[in-house]
């Protein structure tokens, strides 16, 4: 007990002084001092090029939202079929123009599916049938099916499973 005690104390301290020793000084200087908060420097130094959103409603304009407040992506790209959608993510923002999925698909460095689950189901196998060094990432709810849909798949190591931890509209 007392070792893994002295081990997160110590995880604490190195942690401290990434944010407020010199690391987070030369990054602040080197930033022109204009970042509001540290961690964003750390961010910031990893920036993607292109993300493209698969579904920009709710989910997927919130995913947008996040993208282009922290400076996650150099262009954010929308893909979806309801013109509604699109034109409210334009018109908002969110996105910096509206590909097809294929292009998307070949233009991006990070692709996420945030569409309803059964037509992520179908959709998954797709994406990874034409990706190459991209990453792939779901915004769905349940993992069960979707894994068994690419569990054998040759481009399975691209895809990174993951869960919204927004959505919900109160």
């Amino acid at each position: 007990v007392s070792q893994s005690r002295y081990t997160r104390r110590n995880f604490w301290k190195c942690r401290r002084k990434i944010y407020t020793g010199k690391f987070a000084q030369q990054e602040r200087s080197t930033s022109g001092g204009n970042r509001q908060n540290p961690k964003n420097a750390l961010i910031n130094s990893q920036m993607v090029n292109k993300i493209a959103i698969v579904g920009i409603g709710l989910m997927g304009g919130s995913l947008a939202l996040q993208c282009r407040k922290k400076g996650i992506a150099k262009q954010i790209i929308g893909v979806d079929e309801n013109p509604d959608h699109v034109s409210a993510a334009l018109s908002m923002g969110l996105v910096d123009e509206v590909l097809t999925l294929d292009d998307a698909i070949t233009t991006s460095d990070v692709i996420v599916l945030s569409v309803p689950m059964n037509a992520l189901v179908g959709l998954l196998p797709s994406v990874l049938d034409k990706v190459k060094e991209q990453i792939v990432l779901d915004m769905g709810s349940t993992k069960n099916i979707l894994a068994k849909s690419v569990d054998a798949h040759p481009n399975r190591g691209r895809f990174v499973a993951t869960h919204p931890m927004w959505g919900t509209e109160y």
